[in-house]
């Protein structure tokens, strides 16, 4: 038998075992739901659907027997009806789905399945489409089937990828000479979203997986670099002990959705670790996927040219999109413009290698935080177009810290909007400010510092702040301070006068980013050449020296959480900053 079998099953007006009355066939499209035709219902009143029983001797849930349904979703027009199962099944067998578009050619063939009459067995007989009955949207076999039968798949074999689902037995002509099928398009918006996906990989697939690898052992540095440029979900695996990182992460994509043709995150990983695979391995590792393919209906080879893509991408430097967004008023933060540039290699050695794509001069109302989000899709719009892989970098100013751009709903096309973090990777990174003379620095101490920051973003005992206005930094206690900040604060605020000298300002930011902290600096005092403490504070913080503290920072977010996948650090949109290969994807919505 094979495998794809188990996933019909016969539908039944009352029990079985008892005096029930076949009429007809369904199958599985999602562990909770399977599908049929409206009319094998069409006797059935609304209070009699808690008699609908489906039955299965072909093994389609653990345990056999037979299952109930839930008030089944009934498409008259399209004589289509979804049966939502009382409980899901665990580990049944979901007939993929062929892609959108797909539609069946005359003389193709196809494979029927489903029970012509209650106690027979399955029946798979392979027809030839004979035309298309356009005003009915319908697919035409010169075939005569049972009449248990309606509701059954119609499959057909996509080379490299096992069985799809390509419509549904809707019923034979009166005359007996042919049957008509439904395309699976013109029912393909009905169906729940869980059908949309297949399963995840079964349990005991799974199992042999483990067994086939269990003295296999992968690098955890390179897999967690996988999990990092590609699984923005993986934080569970943080807590995964050493020499069991690549059996966790086994366990965590066996659980992720594997849609066709090339949507398969554990078959694309074991391709990414195919380097670290023994040789006596390797034979039987690749008559699993194969088998696992087919059953997903996903394409190995599909999987392979996307990870060599991906692997030519990355020896190349992607175009960026660098958005800068800052406040519009110093002290009264409500009110933002946007500036945007484009680098079309991705090298940002200076401003005036960009391309100006956006200035707030293009608009001369500036955007509110509600409508902030409109704004920034409508610059992107433009941006992306006709960019295959992007990088977009965007600037915050703290005030916008609590916001994840990642969540904006972006228009791929008509109808269909996908979160901006999966589409393309985000780097958020931080807005710098220091003072000019005119700043009210008080009130800005006063009122924003006190009112505004703590209250609103972060409570004050996860707040330290380093008031230092006398500038006295031979006396502080640099092992105190790291103390504080390592033990009791989160988020680290530096609102302080800066060092007269090269050495204390080291052992100042030394001190920070050892404590593994982001954190925002500020000075409140107005240095006599702003451009030239820039430069000083970029060409410490990029300095071969401080190479592992990003990793820090990393590793004590990961810890904390501290505002998800948010970065914060001085930063020039001038210079690349030291956090460019560390920054996370922005986490999904």
């Amino acid at each position: 038998m094979d495998d794809w079998m188990r996933a019909v099953v016969r539908v039944w007006d009352g029990n079985p075992f008892e005096d029930g009355i076949y009429l007809g066939t369904a199958f599985f499209i999602a562990p909770g739901y399977l599908l049929t035709a409206g009319h094998v219902l069409d006797n059935m009143k609304e209070r009699d659907f808690e008699n609908v029983f489906l039955h299965s001797d072909l093994g389609a849930w653990e345990g056999g027997g037979i299952r109930r349904i839930r008030k089944p979703l009934l498409y008259s027009k399209l004589d289509v009806a979804i049966l939502p199962l009382e409980r899901a099944a665990e580990n049944p067998y979901c007939i993929p789905l062929a892609a959108p578009g797909f539609r069946l050619k005359r003389n193709q063939s196809v494979l029927l399945a489903g029970y012509s009459t209650s106690d027979g067995s399955i029946e798979t007989p392979e027809v030839s489409i004979s035309g298309y009955l356009g005003g009915y949207d319908l697919d035409v076999t010169h075939t005569s089937i049972g009449k248990g039968f309606s509701g059954g798949p119609v499959l057909f074999q996509e080379k490299f990828a096992g069985l799809k689902l390509a419509g549904l037995i809707r019923l034979r002509a009166e005359d007996g000479t042919k049957t008509y099928l439904i395309p699976l398009d013109a029912f393909r918006n009905s169906l729940p979203e869980h059908a949309l996906s297949v399963q995840p990989i079964r349990a005991h697939e799974l199992d042999e997986l483990k067994e086939l690898l269990c003295h296999v052992g992968i690098d955890d540095g390179a897999a967690q670099a996988y999990f990092q440029q590609t699984v923005p979900d993986s934080r569970r695996l943080d807590n995964c002990t050493n020499g069991k990182f690549f059996q966790c992460c086994l366990d965590f994509l066996a659980q992720k959705q594997h849609t066709p043709p090339d949507q398969a995150p554990l078959l694309t990983f074991l391709e990414y670790c195919r380097s670290h695979i023994p040789q006596e391995c390797e034979s039987k590792l690749s008559l699993w996927k194969q088998k696992i393919a087919t059953h997903l209906g996903v394409d190995l080879e599909e999987i392979r040219a996307k990870i060599q893509q991906a692997e030519v991408s990355s020896a190349t430097v992607d175009p960026v999109v660098l958005l800068k967004i800052e406040p519009d008023r110093l002290i009264k933060e409500d009110q933002f413009s946007i500036t945007a540039w484009f680098y079309p290699n991705g090298e940002r050695r200076s401003l005036k290698d960009a391309v100006p794509l956006y200035h707030p001069g293009d608009n001369p109302r500036p955007f509110s935080k509600r409508k902030l989000e409109t704004g920034l899709r409508g610059i992107l719009h433009q941006a992306v177009r006709g960019l295959s892989t992007p990088r977009l970098e965007i600037i915050l100013p703290i005030a916008l810290f609590d916001w994840n751009p990642g969540s904006i709903q972006f228009e791929v096309r008509r109808g269909m909007k996908r979160s901006l973090g999966r589409l393309y990777p985000i780097y958020i990174r931080s807005w710098d400010r220091i003072y000019s003379d005119n700043d009210d620095y008080d009130y800005a101490q006063n009122n924003w510092l006190k009112k505004r920051w703590i209250d609103i973003f972060v409570q004050k005992e996860h707040l330290h702040c380093l008031l230092n206005d006398q500038g006295d930094y031979e006396t502080l206690d640099y092992e105190i301070l790291f103390d504080n900040l390592d033990l009791t604060a989160r988020v680290f605020l530096a609102l302080c006068a800066l060092p007269a000298d090269y050495e204390h300002r080291e052992a100042l930011f030394g001190t920070v980013l050892a404590a593994g902290l982001p954190f925002i600096f500020w000075s409140i005092e107005a240095p006599s050449d702003p451009d030239a403490l820039h430069r000083e504070l970029e060409v410490w913080l990029c300095t071969h020296n401080t190479r592992q503290w990003p990793e820090k920072l990393l590793q004590r977010r990961k810890e904390q959480a501290t505002w998800n996948d948010l970065m914060m650090l001085y930063d020039n949109p001038e210079h690349r900053p030291p956090d460019f290969d560390y920054a996370a994807r922005a986490p999904d919505e």
